[in-house]
């Protein structure tokens, strides 16, 4: 099973690669979620809070190719954990989980790549403030 999710992820991660960037208007970051719902409270929360940091991690890599090699691990650990969580729930089977939490970790690759790309090109550094908290959390959850 985890073998699937990691190929599932990787292949997901190059399409991302190729996609347009497209900002969510409604999209809630990782701190912001956490705050809403006053911690991560059951399976939900926990799927969430681990396909929005695949999602950071694998836009990361992105922006920077070199980080591949050092953050492919974490971000794959994260997707797999978030397909777990969800499939947990027992509200879909395993193949519709996985396919709607690939969808979802396309658009949360693209979001975060433009803040990221954003937050370079205004402050010249993306490891700073909110992105480097929730980075720095994700790496640790």
């Amino acid at each position: 099973m985890k073998n699937i999710i990691l190929t599932a992820t990787l292949s997901l991660f190059l399409m991302s690669m190729l996609a347009s960037n497209t900002m969510a208007e409604s999209f809630i970051g990782i701190e912001e979620y956490i705050a809403k719902n006053d911690g991560i409270n059951n399976k939900y929360d926990e799927g969430f809070i681990h396909l929005r940091c695949s999602g950071l991690i694998m836009a990361v890599i992105k922006y920077i190719p070199s980080a591949q090699e050092k953050f492919r691990s974490s971000g794959e650990d994260q997707f797999a954990k978030a397909g777990l969580a969800y499939i947990a729930l027992g509200q879909a089977t395993k193949d519709e989980v996985m396919q709607q939490i690939g969808r979802t970790l396309l658009s949360n690759i693209d979001h975060y790549y433009l803040e990221i790309e954003n937050k370079q090109k205004n402050e010249g550094d993306i490891f700073t403030g909110q992105l480097a908290r929730e980075f720095k959390f994700c790496l640790k959850f």
